[in-house]
Parts: structure tokens; C-alpha cells; sequence
């Protein structure tokens, strides 16, 4: 199943895949890597070479890449790469180690990394690419097929903690990307926190994607950021679900949405009874009059809440409905019990929580939160 492909995501952008802000294209000379092909990477800025050349070819066998590279071209020069401008040889940024290492992505962008930085975020070697031992530029080379230029750029971002704001990639190539970061040996769940600028730039989705963002976490179980989206949640129609987003997020964390409606609606109803106490009787109201008018009217409120309370039903909105029940109350010591009454099933519900708990059995039969 393709989760990128949510009905809830508005249709695939051509500009996703462009050669926008993070990338920029430098010409490439006829010299394969320059004078030296063989150097050492730190004359790595000759890669901006003719990447068919024979010469280059004919010294050892050929990457992958370059024989894909070369048969996509039809035997023509390759006249320009796009270098990535984020992932340069050569960085502002004091902190961010030595790049000895290429990237290129399926769309030939060039990305100049450390393998170090994604060998220490990858537990299968960086989907068995790495390391890279050789000494020779052109061996330094790793060609990513699967990988976009627009979703490699997130997914190094997200490695190297870095914001990627300022390229503005959309929901869909995060998600993607986010996506594709376990295939390399990268486990969201441990990139994805509050430490990391991706989930700042993801929260700012959340208000008009939240069922996207949700079944992302449960996809990677990144429980930390599905509770921040779950209160988001509250006002979504479960009945509306199809069984591509209970899949995309997975049973854990669809039952973990299913069980925060349902406690939400039998917290507030629980809260609801008892009814008033009934105040002193005086001349003009007695206990009589008080179980007859106040005890019927507050029987008609919780009855149409039972009925129609939401996960996401407002103060004002519970405060509305015994008001309106109860505006042929006359008596002041009635009105009072009502409001004291009220006010406390308010601020109960301001405590009741607006996300799952983790869970701590897995098994079907017994999920808790």
C-alpha cells in the first residue's frame, strides 16, 4: 500500500521533484574528476566531471550508478550535476562534520555528506551502502534510486538534526521521506522528537493534516509527536475512516484513537450525575417543586448529552445545554445549586486527557492506555 498516496493530502505536486532552493546546478568539465581521478576525497570539488568518460570507466568497474546514469543519457555527456545547497562540499556551519562522501539521488542531485553522521543513525549501514573505504573519488560515490532529491534532502536534515524549513517541502515529500528513513537502517521514533526542528516543521501541519500526521506516528510508533496531534483529532468523524488510513496508521494506534473518543464521551457523561443538591425549602419553593421542575429539568440535559456529547464538545457547549433546559427556573437558590453544579462538571472535563497513554500490553484483547 502506498500511504503517500492519502486521499487526505491534496494530489502529488510536479514541483516536489523540480530542481528548486536546496539545489543548484554547477557545469561539469570533460575531465573525468579532475587531473587527479584517483586522489584523495579532499580534492572531491573535481567530481564535477564528465561521468561517462572512458577513461574514468575503463580504470575499475563501474558504480551502479554510473552504468544507470550512462544508459538514461544514451551514451551523451553529461553537461551539468545539481548540487545540492544544503549538502555542499564546503559548509557554513563549524559543527557539521567534513563531508567525505557522495549522495546522489534519483533525480542526479548531488549531496555532499559524512558517513560518519549517517553511519551513527543507521543500524543496517545505511541500507548496506556504507562504509565506503576506498581511497579514490569515484568510489566514493553512492547512487540512491529509490530516493528523490526533494526527500533525500528532508531525510538528511532530519539525520544531521538540521531545520529544513527554509526549502518549504511539503507535507507529502516529509512524509515520504519519513517513510523511507527505516529502509535505511534509520528508526523515526528515535530521530523524531521534540530535540529534532522536523518536529516543529511537522506540528505546523497538524491543524489541517491531522489524520496524515497520526497515522505516521503509528506507522513508526513516534508516540511523542501522535500526542501532540491527538487533540486535533477529537473533532474527526471515526465513522468516516476507510480501511486504507486504519491500515496506515495500524491496529495500536487505531484503537488508541477509538478508546480516546470513547473515554472522552464516558468521562463526561459519568461526570453529570449526581444531579444538584436541593437547597432549603422557602415559601415560594419547596422540595417538591424543586424534584419536579430543577431534578426533571437536569434529567433532559444529561439524557441529550448521553446522546449527542462529542470527544470534542466545548465548556460553553455543556454550560449552553443546561442552560437552555433550565431557563424556566425562577428561583435563584435552584439557579445557584445549577451553576455550582456545572462549574464542577467543567472543570472535570478540563482535566479529562486529550491523548492516548502508551500502551503497555500489545496484545489484542487487552490494550490500555
Amino acid at each position: 500500500m502506498d500511504y503517500n498516496s492519502n486521499p487526505h493530502l491534496p494530489a502529488p505536486n510536479p514541483d516536489d521533484y523540480r530542481f528548486e532552493d536546496w539545489i543548484h546546478t554547477a557545469h561539469i568539465s570533460n575531465d573525468p574528476f579532475g587531473v587527479n581521478a584517483f586522489s584523495g576525497y579532499n580534492t572531491n570539488i573535481d567530481f564535477t566531471s564528465d561521468l561517462n568518460t572512458s577513461s574514468a570507466m575503463e580504470s575499475f568497474s563501474s558504480p551502479p550508478w554510473f552504468c544507470q546514469l550512462s544508459a538514461e543519457n544514451s551514451g551523451e555527456a553529461i553537461q551539468s550535476l545539481t548540487i545540492s545547497t544544503a549538502f555542499q562540499e564546503s559548509s557554513d556551519d563549524p559543527d557539521r562534520p567534513t563531508p567525505d562522501i557522495i549522495l546522489i539521488s534519483s533525480d542526479s542531485v548531488v549531496f555532499y555528506v559524512a558517513q560518519a553522521a549517517l553511519l551513527s543513525a543507521s543500524d543496517n549501514s545505511f541500507g548496506g551502502l556504507l562504509p565506503v573505504t576506498s581511497e579514490y573519488n569515484i568510489e566514493r560515490v553512492r547512487y540512491l534510486p529509490k530516493v528523490q532529491s526533494s526527500e533525500l534532502n528532508v531525510m538528511l536534515h532530519i539525520i544531521y538534526a538540521a531545520n529544513c524549513a527554509r526549502f518549504c517541502p511539503s507535507l507529502q515529500v516529509i512524509i515520504r521521506a519519513i517513510d523511507l528513513l527505516p529502509e535505511y537502517g534509520t528508526p523515526p521514533n528515535t530521530w523524531i522528537t521534540t530535540t529534532n526542528p522536523i518536529y516543529d516543521l511537522l506540528l505546523l501541519h497538524v491543524p489541517i493534516y491531522p489524520l496524515d500526521i497520526y497515522s505516521l506516528c503509528g506507522r513508526h510508533d513516534i508516540y511523542e509527536l501522535a500526542i501532540a496531534v491527538s487533540p486535533h483529532l477529537l473533532s474527526f468523524d471515526l465513522s468516516s475512516l476507510t480501511d486504507e488510513d486504519a491500515e496506515s496508521m495500524g491496529s495500536l494506534y487505531l484503537i488508541r484513537l477509538f478508546r480516546l473518543h470513547r473515554s472522552r464521551v464516558e468521562a463526561l457523561v459519568t461526570s453529570l450525575m449526581p444531579a444538584p443538591d436541593l437547597h432549603d425549602p422557602t415559601r415560594d419553593c419547596g422540595f417538591e417543586s424543586q424534584q419536579k421542575i430543577l431534578l426533571s429539568a437536569w434529567t433532559m440535559a444529561v439524557a441529550y448529552l448521553s446522546q449527542c456529547a462529542k470527544p470534542n464538545i466545548t465548556m460553553s457547549d455543556i454550560r449552553s445545554v443546561f442552560d437552555s433546559m433550565t431557563t424556566h427556573i425562577t428561583c435563584e437558590d435552584c439557579l445557584k445549586g445549577r451553576d455550582d453544579r456545572v462549574n464542577k462538571i467543567v472543570l472535570n472535563w478540563t482535566l479529562v486527557k486529550v491523548s492516548p497513554r502508551r500502551s503497555q500490553s500489545v496484545s489484542h484483547s487487552n490494550l490500555n492506555f
